[in-house]
């Protein structure tokens, strides 16, 4: 049996090494975990500027189609050149309220050319002031539609355009249509996954005005809350005091920046980005809330199980060691025994070698030179398969480059002109519906009939452009678009779960890898929704450098896949798989499927981090 001093001289380091090994690792997990938490945090405030302009843009061009066809309706034409405030308020109204249930429009001016208030359809008791407004003014001087954020009198921020009435020739006054923020800023606390709050600066606002805009709004609001600023909107339930603290320490001024906050029931990681109205006057801040409790939990939870781990471990490793340095120890000598006889015999041996490598040294020579002259033949005939495989790959890239143009300016003609055309047609419809009289009942239906009919070919319009070529993948990139996707394909497709994780994405990928994983995506879900019967579906994007690792897996009834790596694999389940091997290839990506019959299915796809350089 070994000494127990020479077990103690070993045991007592291991357990000192095991214990500063299982504290390093820890303290290194989380620090790294924290870090991955803050930058998944900054890189989400990024996008609240681009989402942001993305989402009023689209209600602009909305607005200004909607003008465009109230200055169309002959009834409110003939009140407003009559003068007659009254009849133009009620044909005025039922628009307004169908664009307030429809679109959420909250403002709706006829104003004169002088820029006085002749009717405001929302409040209809208010008019005859002269508004005071850089959208106005703008559209005064310009003779030309103009909108953008802009802050009201009473403090509100509202999306507002303004847009010329020509009758004959001749101005008459102008149409004014706006959307209060607190009506857009739930669609982008929906969009953006976090919580919102617009503040705006005291310096812009005079207080009794905006006390009195609280009362006619029936909000609450208070003016001394704040030293600096008011809030304007929130999407929070319930605005803590640990917050309110934090915000009046950290919103001085309107630099970008985070920092996290805890209160009683969440963790927020929360930054600033500036407010700037249409005239780019900076106004306040938009406040980002981005709850991180649930990342911090799973990382408690996932330090607390390695910790556990690697102490069963260290221990099992202990027992071991402390039971097994006795055998060890009588192994040695004996092994000691049998090396010091080996090496008698090898020396004996080595002399003999000698002899023989003798021999072998001119044999290998010889053979050498028989080997350069096959190496230079290989060398040859690996260069031209090369270049034959990069004229493949040029080709291929060079054909679903121009479909993936195609696509586009498909998506683009179906949106800019069937999708308008219907949308004109739809509203100049319930124009002419409206300006029907009620006995010709047989024609209204028609109307209607024909609205509807308008109404649902638009959305397959929408569908098919969406299909075709999103719109978010060039303006906000792969993650954004992959997310859309899903939630519009868990609405169409019902009895289909699925999970999506992004993960160390910092920056958006090369357009060219884009669009090549957003194909493969739309293609594997299109797959899984038809032939796999699937009922949940996981999907994860890692980049892992160099390269993007992207993973689909359904719990499908799957199908029979012998060689992952072989065309054999899509055999028999059309063109789609055939289709993303191509793809995948075009740019120097591998891609590998998993299946078997009753085991769902795997697609497994790496690209390179940069596109590949292909001559086109």
């Amino acid at each position: 049996m070994p000494d127990s001093k020479f077990r103690k001289r070993i045991i007592i380091p291991l357990c000192v090494s095991l214990l500063v090994l299982l504290i390093a690792s820890i303290i290194h997990t989380y620090r790294l975990q924290r870090l991955h938490i803050f930058r998944d945090a900054q890189a989400h405030l990024e996008d609240v500027q681009k989402i942001t302009h993305v989402q009023l843009a689209g209600s602009s061009r909305y607005l200004r189609g909607v003008i465009e066809l109230t200055k169309k309706n002959i009834k409110l034409r003939k009140a407003w050149l009559a003068r007659n405030r009254n009849d133009l308020f009620d044909h005025a109204l039922p628009i307004f309220k169908k664009l307030y249930a429809d679109q959420e429009i909250t403002h709706f001016y006829f104003i004169d050319p002088d820029g006085v208030c002749f009717l405001r359809v929302h409040k209809p008791d208010y008019h005859g002031d002269t508004i005071n407004r850089s959208t106005l003014d703008h559209s005064m001087r310009t003779a030309a539609s103009y909108g953008g954020i802009e802050l009201g009198p009473f403090g509100t921020l509202t999306l507002r355009l303004v847009h010329p009435w020509w009758i004959n020739g001749e101005l008459t006054g102008y149409i004014e249509m706006g959307v209060d923020i607190e009506r857009i800023a739930p669609k982008l606390m929906r969009i953006l996954g976090s919580e919102l709050i617009f503040t705006v600066d005291k310096s812009c606002l005079n207080r009794a005005k905006w006390e009195e805009g609280l009362k006619i709004a029936g909000h609450g609001g208070d003016w001394d809350k704040f030293p600096e600023f008011v809030i304007a909107n929130h999407t929070l339930e319930e605005i803590s005091a640990e917050l309110k603290k934090h915000v009046r320490l950290h919103s001085v001024s309107h630099e970008e920046r985070m920092f996290t906050i805890s209160t009683e029931k969440r963790e927020y990681r929360i930054g600033f980005t500036p407010l700037i109205d249409v005239g780019g006057r900076t106004l306040g801040s938009i406040i980002v809330l981005k709850d991180i409790s649930k990342h911090d939990a799973d990382l408690f939870s996932q330090l607390l199980t390695m910790a556990a781990a690697n102490a069963v471990i260290g221990v099992l490793l202990i027992v071991f060691f402390y039971f097994h340095i006795g055998r060890i120890e009588r192994r040695l000598i004996k092994s000691h025994n049998a090396l010091t006889i080996e090496i008698t015999e090898r020396k004996q041996a080595e002399k003999a070698l000698e002899q023989i490598r003798d021999k072998l040294e001119i044999r290998v020579q010889e053979r050498t030179a028989d080997f350069k002259i096959a190496n230079e033949q290989l060398k040859h005939e690996f260069v031209e398969l090369e270049m034959a495989k990069n004229e493949i790959r040029r080709l291929s890239h060079r054909l679903f480059s121009v479909i993936e143009e195609d696509r586009k300016g498909l998506a683009r003609d179906l949106h800019d002109e069937f999708g308008q055309a219907l949308t004109l047609f739809r509203f100049g419809m319930e124009a002419l519906q409206n300006s029907l009289p009620e006995e010709l009942k047989d024609q209204r239906e028609k109307c209607d009939r024909l609205i509807q009919m308008a109404t649902a070919q638009r959305e397959k319009i929408s569908t098919i452009v969406s299909e075709l070529r999103p719109d978010t993948l060039d303006e906000l990139g792969l993650v954004p678009t992959l997310e859309w996707y899903i939630e519009n394909f868990i609405k169409q497709k019902e009895g289909i779960t699925i999970d999506f994780q992004a993960i160390g994405i910092k920056r958006r990928p090369h357009p060219d890898i884009e669009i090549v994983l957003y194909r493969i995506f739309q293609e594997g879900l299109i797959n899984i929704a038809k032939h796999s019967g699937a009922g949940h579906v996981g999907v994860s994007l890692t980049y892992s450098h160099p390269k993007f690792i992207f993973v689909i897996k359904d719990d499908g009834i799957g199908f029979e896949c012998k060689d992952t790596a072989l065309p054999s694999c899509a055999k028999g389940h059309g063109i789609g798989l055939i289709s993303m091997r191509e793809r995948v290839a075009a740019v120097g990506g591998v891609i590998n499927i998993r299946s078997g019959k009753g085991m769902g299915t795997v697609i497994r796809v790496e690209l390179p981090a940069t596109r590949l350089k292909v001559e086109v």
